[in-house]
């Protein structure tokens, strides 16, 4: 069994978003104290009071200079790229599908257990959804790509695909599709948006 307060507390560094509203003050605390007991019953692995938890946090956010802020996690983006003018279809997954899809050699495609999305040039968008023939599930276009790449260090580090998705959304921009390799995502988004998610990712480079 571990200690309440040593459990909180890696909660909420491992948290960039708890980080930042504690250091600024921003949070009920009693409203979050509520939110974070199951997470800190279970890591502990003993009861715990909203009451208690509160206490901790009380503490903890009057003592925040002692812990490190959201901007010391703060992850470092590289080798930024957009490619523009591209669309995103989905359809429910078959071998039909993919052997018709696998006719265009220069179209990207992912699969999951239930559905096929892939990523063409918006040029040949109609041309393509024509030649497949079945019904789409799902079209987005025109869209944008934008290609972040992080460090092998933070690839590791439970949280930094949260933490990039949190720059995005937190401007109130949809993430249509996410990518990724080891230590690079791509994001895919309409493309009215791609101007300011390229500045977003610019200001963390």
């Amino acid at each position: 069994m571990e200690k309440i307060s040593r459990v909180l507390r890696e909660i909420v560094e491992r948290n960039s978003i708890l980080l930042f509203g504690i250091n600024e003050k921003i949070f009920n605390l009693s409203a979050l104290a509520e939110f974070l007991r199951p997470q800190i019953v279970a890591r502990a692995k003993k009861p715990a009071t909203k009451s208690s938890i509160l206490m901790q946090l009380s503490r903890l956010q009057k003592n925040f200079t002692k812990i490190k802020t959201a901007r010391t996690n703060q992850i470092s983006l590289k080798n930024l790229n957009v490619r523009s003018d591209l669309a995103i279809l989905t359809f429910e997954k078959s071998a039909a599908i993919l052997k018709k899809i696998r006719k265009f050699p220069r179209v990207n495609f992912t699969t999951s257990n239930e559905e096929i999305t892939i990523f063409p040039p918006a040029e040949i968008l109609e041309k393509l959804k024509k030649a497949i023939g079945a019904r789409v599930k799902n079209c987005e276009a025109p869209v944008s790509a934008i290609g972040v790449q992080i460090s092998e260090r933070d690839s590791r580090r439970a949280g930094t695909l949260h933490q990039i998705i949190q720059l995005i959304s937190f401007q109130g921009i949809n993430i249509l599709e996410i990518s990724s390799t080891f230590t690079e995502f791509v994001f895919f988004v309409a493309s009215a948006d791609a101007k300011r998610v390229f500045e977003i990712c610019t200001e963390v480079s």
